[in-house]
């Protein structure tokens, strides 16, 4: 963050977190290019943008709003692929002082940097009624994560979203066995295309993205590491995964 604060005061904040932006891009070609593992490069990644989001969150004077930044999807999972979507979600306080104005100016400013936002603003409330009819919504919520902000809006998002209260375990297993079946199906039931789509085929990231779902969802466990050390995956496994 002090490295942040010192370009900003060089460039001016767009063109500072521009700049880092850049200069994260040129690091992690060189390190993908020099063979390190593409696990480790995709959280680093997410990490450095996680620094870029929170900095420009308060500078917008949004950090004492009493609101919550929250990254969900894949973001969430502290993973971020090169031209990924950056998937956040604003978590409203009804109790706290509107803030329309700096969102809109905040959002307005992620895309004006480059970073492919797919955002949303909700209460509560607005992010617990979708999943109860939606698989998909659930499953988005449960890789969230919070950047800043009220944790207890977060908190109350996970415990309204909770295996008690919908989508208990064999559901949602059935339902994620359906999705996959249509996902599969979408792109020829095969592995073995001449150009295989890498997130939505069979054994695409999709399928590898499926088995962390189902652990948090049974088990509520969070890591690939907690199902290797309860036997469910093998070492072997595991190392794949996180690769």
């Amino acid at each position: 963050m002090e490295y942040l604060r010192e370009r900003r005061q060089e460039l001016g904040l767009l063109d500072a977190l521009r700049t880092v932006l850049q200069e994260t891009d040129t690091h992690l070609n060189g390190r993908f290019r020099a063979g390190e593992p593409a696990g480790d490069l995709l959280r680093y990644r997410a990490r450095m943008v996680d620094q870029i989001i929170c900095f420009a969150w308060s500078d917008f004077e949004l950090e004492t709003s009493g609101h919550a930044l929250v990254a969900v999807g894949g973001y969430g999972r502290g993973e971020l692929h090169p031209f990924s979507d950056v998937d956040i979600l604003v978590l409203l306080n009804p109790h706290a002082r509107s803030a329309t104005d700096s969102l809109e100016a905040f959002l307005t400013f992620l895309w004006d940097l480059g970073l492919h936002i797919g955002h949303s603003v909700r209460t509560v409330r607005e992010c617990i009624e979708p999943a109860q009819a939606d698989v998909t919504v659930v499953t988005n919520l449960l890789e969230a994560r919070l950047l800043n902000g009220d944790d207890a809006l977060l908190a109350a998002v996970e415990q309204g979203i909770g295996a008690d209260k919908i989508w208990p375990p064999q559901e949602f297993f059935q339902a994620k066995l359906e999705e996959q079946a249509k996902r599969h199906e979408k792109y020829g039931d095969t592995e073995y295309n001449l150009e295989p789509n890498v997130k939505g085929s069979p054994g695409g990231l999709r399928d590898l993205q499926l088995i962390g779902w189902l652990g948090r969802r049974h088990f509520g466990w969070r890591s690939v590491r907690e199902l290797r050390d309860n036997q469910i995956i093998t070492p072997q496994e595991a190392k794949a995964i996180t690769d």
